[in-house]
């Protein structure tokens, strides 16, 4: 047994981790950190079996320096699939969903929020996110706590 960390201390760096994925090319773990009230996620290649373990290793993200919006965040739910990373959750304070794609195996990402919002009917609401799962190339899933199902193509 052993157990790892991406975590590196310091505020800011120190969230409650609320889901993990991973394939062989690396982990995801998201989260939220509420002393400042931004949504975490961490990324680590490869090479993640012996990586892991250090946790310089990982790329960390501040969810609140790639949203949009200027309000608290959470991460509920992440997934990866090859290069391709996704964070899900929600803007906590407005109770919205927020939803976060990375390409680059978790080194940079977009919000991709507002393409979903704009797809909504009118007067629908989005909602808090919690899962999310890549299916075939170009294709991510997302559900959420308002009954919502997303079929994002990427």
């Amino acid at each position: 047994l052993q157990v790892m960390s991406p975590r590196t201390g310091g505020s800011g760096e120190d969230p409650s981790t609320n889901d993990i994925d991973g394939d062989r090319n690396g982990l995801v773990v998201g989260g939220v950190n509420q002393e400042v009230g931004s949504g975490t996620v961490w990324t680590v290649g490869p090479e993640w079996p012996s990586d892991a373990y250090d946790s310089s290793k990982w790329t960390f993200t501040h969810v609140s320096y790639v949203a949009l919006r200027d309000s608290p965040t959470w991460i509920r739910g992440v997934c990866r699939k090859g290069k391709r990373v996704a964070a899900v959750g929600e803007y906590s304070a407005l109770g919205d969903g927020l939803v976060l794609v990375s390409q680059d195996g978790g080194r940079t990402f977009s919000d991709r929020t507002d393409e979903v919002l704009e797809r909504l009917e009118s007067g629908g609401s989005l909602g808090p996110l919690h899962r999310c799962q890549f299916a075939r190339a170009g294709e991510l899933f997302v559900a959420g706590a308002s009954g919502v199902f997303i079929r994002h193509t990427l």
